[in-house]
């Protein structure tokens, strides 16, 4: 006889974490006017049955409250993208000196022509002209590989580049660099620090594997593909095996348990492990 006690499943947040997924999947779509007039007809119908909620009137309220905090974050990200001056760039499909920096390492592109790379950046000023504009406007940026491959991430460039209106959500444009990067100042000791281990564990691999494997090596270990040979990039697209050489969460387990181990083995206090452990990750993140 099972004398065990009911329990019940609370399922009241799951409409308004559905709904919560649907609007951003929805959002970037409209324009950050009709975000706004979404948010706002949650906000008049959520406090109108709030007097009065009912029985299931606390599930409609949390479905309209997630509804609209969800369009409203939503359409100021919008509104802050479509008040850019790289956006009305973009719009017209125009070209503009750009001072940028590489938020990742560049990959390069497989096609025919001159090599090139793609690299996710952020750009922080934007001359048009005789006007120069202060922007924090996440770009896509294609380069040439000759001179765009060995920047680092954090380093700020300078260049002329053409702009375009992005297909992805959350970013300003795509930009594609018309000539080599000019440098305008030095990467962070944070990241030059980073660059200097990804160069030695990338010449160290080249040197003991050979430039095959080498290559593949630090792709799995910390995600850097830029010595990967372009054919083996290709076949593991085509195999759906990419997500290997991306810093997933079995990179961060393997690297935080490598540095909690001789930890847990002297029996070390757990909040000690704790702090070492998020040390850890966040050195993982910069590096990877």
């Amino acid at each position: 006889m099972n004398t065990g006690r009911w329990t019940w499943l609370d399922l009241r947040l799951v409409p308004a974490a559905a709904v919560s997924w649907l609007a951003a999947l929805v959002s970037p779509r409209p324009g950050s006017t009709a975000l706004f007039a979404v948010a706002a007809a949650a906000v008049v119908l959520a406090v109108a049955l709030s007097r009065r909620p009912g029985p299931a009137g606390f599930v409609v309220i949390g479905v309209l409250t997630a509804l609209a905090l969800t369009c409203g974050a939503a359409g100021l990200r919008t509104l802050a993208r479509e008040a850019s001056p790289l956006h009305a760039v973009a719009e017209r499909r125009g070209a503009v000196e750009v001072v940028l920096s590489l938020d990742d390492l560049p990959r390069v592109v497989s096609g025919a022509g001159p090599q090139r790379v793609v690299a996710a950046a952020t750009v922080t000023a934007v001359r048009d002209g005789r006007t120069v504009s202060r922007v924090d406007d996440g770009v896509l940026l294609f380069a040439p590989a000759a001179g765009w491959a060995d920047v680092p991430p954090g380093q700020p460039v300078r260049v002329r580049a053409s702009a375009m209106l992005p297909r992805e959500a959350g970013l300003v444009a795509v930009v594609t660099a018309r000539g080599p990067p000019r440098p305008t100042g030095t990467s962070g000791w944070v990241q030059a620090g980073a660059q200097r281990l990804r160069q030695g564990l990338a010449e160290a691999s080249a040197r003991v594997l050979g430039p095959g494997p080498g290559g593949l090596l630090p792709g799995l270990v910390v995600g850097d593909t830029s010595a990967m040979d372009p054919v083996l990039t290709e076949d593991f697209r085509r195999t759906g095996l990419s997500h290997l050489t991306a810093g997933s969460g079995a990179n961060v387990s393997i690297a935080v348990a490598g540095v909690l181990w001789p930890l847990r083995r002297r029996a070390v206090e757990r909040r000690v492990q704790a702090a070492v452990g998020a040390l850890a990750l966040v050195g993982f993140v910069v590096l990877a």
